[in-house]
């Protein structure tokens, strides 16, 4: 396999042994990205290529600029602003995009694992529960990622999204025609790059998103703090009571 994946039983087991495992001892920070997904069977791939991946390659550029164009576009008509968001960098246009829903070919990494854990745990189909959540560690300095292969790494902070503060965010854009990181770092591989510790793949049972995320809201890890404003306030209600009265099991 093109990734080494670390499997924990519980998610105590995932807080006591996930530094010895993946640093080898004390927590760097900046050295790994961090993503949570809600379903460790799924790639690392954007909503954009999800969508768009019967297009072929040197059309979804073209694609993806004309949605940013679009927005764009609807912002300077509908929206009154100290500043016109075409005028913005490409990145932070990108950005702006995607905060407000546009799929882009940016895919969310955060610096911290317990973020990328709440995003794992949070967002999990409650009635048709997955096996497992996984949580990515992304090695920054590894050799593979650079934009001349085909990944880069978009460590820029946005000013007005204030989604990617809250998270400790960052990006990865793939400029590849691969239609995942996972089939990018694959093909690395296929091509003889070595790709130890680039990627991996930590899992964790799913049934544990209650002792996950009642122990994230002690770290003061929740919707509230993760998205901000009413937004964050109102799916941290729901979730709340949801935790309380829906689930049991």
């Amino acid at each position: 396999m093109s990734y080494k994946t670390i499997e924990y039983k519980t998610w105590q087991q995932f807080k006591k042994d996930y530094c010895d495992d993946l640093y080898k001892g004390e927590f760097e920070p900046n050295k790994y990205l961090f993503r949570g997904q809600s379903n460790a069977t799924w790639g690392l791939e954007t909503s954009f290529d999800r969508l768009y991946s019967h297009v072929p390659y040197s059309q979804r550029k073209d694609i993806e600029n004309e949605l940013i164009a679009i927005f764009c576009t609807n912002c300077a008509r509908h929206i009154n602003s100290k500043y016109e968001i075409s005028n913005l960098p490409e990145i932070e246009k990108r950005s702006m995009a995607q905060h407000y829903g546009v799929p882009t070919r940016l895919l969310d990494w955060s610096y911290s694992p317990f973020i990328a854990a709440y995003f794992a745990f949070s967002t999990v189909n409650y009635n048709k529960r997955p096996s497992h959540v996984a949580i990515w560690a992304l090695l920054k300095e590894h050799e593979i990622w650079n934009s001349n292969q085909g990944v880069q790494i978009e460590e820029h902070i946005v000013i007005d999204n204030e989604h990617q503060k809250k998270q400790l965010g960052c990006f990865t854009i793939l400029n590849n025609q691969v239609k995942s990181i996972n089939k990018y770092v694959e093909s690395c591989m296929q091509n003889g790059q070595d790709v130890e510790g680039a990627l991996t793949q930590i899992i964790i049972p799913a049934e544990q998103f209650k002792a996950a995320l009642h122990e994230l809201e002690a770290m003061n890890i929740n919707a509230s703090t993760i998205y901000g404003g009413y937004e964050g306030c109102a799916i941290a209600a729901r979730d709340a009571v949801a935790l309380k009265y829906l689930f049991e099991k």
